[in-house]
C-alpha cells in the first residue's frame, strides 16, 4: 500500500489514478507514468515524465502484491495508516501536500502542473503557492524507502 501512497504524495497523483496505476504502466527506461483515456479524470491519454526522484525509488521498492490491491482494498489500508498515525485526511491530502512542496522547490507552477496533468498553473497559484518553504519541500523529497 506505500507504493499507492508514494504516488500520491511524490508523484501528486490523485488517489483514483493511484489506484488504477498498473505496473505495466510505468515506463521505467525514461522514468515516466502512462494514463490511458479510460483511467485519468481527462479522458485523454497522458504521458508524464519528470517525477522527483524518490518516487522513483519508492516504485523500484514495490512488492508484486502492490499492484494487485483493489480500490476498495486501498481505501480502507488508506484510511487505517492516517487513523494510526493521528492525521486527518480531508480527501488528497498528498496530492496537494505534492504541489505546495513541489512548487515551493521547484519555483515553477507550470512544469507542477505538468505532473499534475493539469492544463494550466493558474489554479497552483491560487492554492498552493507560498505554502511551504523551501526547506520544507527538500526534506519531503528525501522520504525514500529504506536501502
Amino acid at each position: 500500500m506505500v507504493t499507492r501512497l508514494a504516488l500520491e504524495a511524490f508523484g501528486g497523483l490523485r488517489y483514483t489514478s493511484a489506484i488504477r496505476l498498473e505496473r505495466h504502466e510505468v515506463d521505467w527506461e525514461n522514468r515516466a507514468l502512462i494514463f490511458p483515456a479510460a483511467k485519468h479524470k481527462s479522458k485523454r491519454d497522458q504521458y508524464v515524465e519528470g517525477y522527483p526522484d524518490n518516487l522513483w525509488k519508492w516504485l523500484a521498492a514495490a512488492t508484486p502484491e502492490a499492484w494487485e490491491m483493489s480500490r476498495r482494498q486501498y481505501l480502507n489500508e488508506k484510511a487505517a495508516a492516517f487513523a494510526r498515525a493521528g492525521v486527518r485526511n480531508p480527501g488528497n491530502v498528498l496530492r496537494h501536500s505534492f504541489c505546495s512542496y513541489h512548487i515551493a522547490l521547484n519555483r515553477d507552477a507550470a512544469r507542477t502542473a505538468l505532473l499534475l496533468t493539469h492544463t494550466s498553473p493558474v489554479m497552483l497559484y491560487r492554492h498552493y503557492k507560498g505554502r511551504a518553504s523551501a526547506a520544507d519541500a527538500e526534506k519531503w523529497f528525501a522520504i525514500a524507502p529504506p536501502a
